[in-house]
């Protein structure tokens, strides 16, 4: 599955030339997304899921940028505007493939020199809240530190606690978690990709 992301670098990173690099990352660095020296890079995970990043202004581009970050922002599946393909590939893959999708995402900005591993942190809201408490539970090696705003840190209260205005919403919902409250496999299917449990 071919993924879109946007690499926002900070103003003073030093850029390779394409004849810097090996002929098959000389499109990279076209681009402007190679810097001379790995930078401090933050993950920035949309919510959602069922939605997308778009290139274009981004006060928090703008915001971390400003202060030394590269911002790394990725279209993992579950995300819309590429296709139902992509949009359906999240179903039921909360805190699994579509965690997996970031971390691939990072790993491809470790190889480029992008950054190093050491100095990857992440953060998002909502569903991207959701995704930083994954990141942080079950791969705690992957990044230096996260920010969850307004995350959900356990799939059965998220279920349980829909909101009479979501309720037309319900059947997506538990299409996208990939599991039922009303069946004990799918209580234990929840609370295993819950980060509150492994805490």
């Amino acid at each position: 599955m071919v993924l879109q992301a946007y690499l926002s670098l900070p103003p003073e990173a030093a850029l390779r030339k394409a004849s810097d690099v090996p002929e098959a990352d000389r499109a990279y660095a076209d681009m402007g997304i190679l810097p001379v020296k790995p930078q401090k890079l933050i993950v920035v995970v949309h919510g959602g899921p069922k939605a997308r990043d778009h290139y274009g202004f981004s006060e928090y581009n703008v915001l971390l940028t400003n202060r030394g970050y590269a911002v790394l922002r990725v279209n993992f599946r579950g995300s819309t505007g590429f296709g139902k393909h992509l949009t359906n590939a999240g179903n039921g893959e909360w805190g699994r493939k579509m965690h997996y999708d970031i971390l691939d995402a990072v790993e491809f900005a470790v190889a480029k020199g992008i950054t190093t591993k050491s100095q990857v942190a992440i953060m998002g809201g909502s569903y991207g809240g959701y995704e930083t408490l994954v990141a942080l539970t079950f791969t705690p090696d992957e990044f230096a530190c996260g920010v969850d705003i307004v995350g959900p840190s356990n799939l059965i209260t998220l279920v349980k606690s829909v909101p009479p205005y979501w309720r037309g919403l319900y059947k997506d919902l538990i299409r996208m978690v990939g599991a039922d409250i009303d069946t004990e496999a799918g209580r234990q299917s929840l609370k295993a990709r819950s980060p509150l449990f492994f805490a």
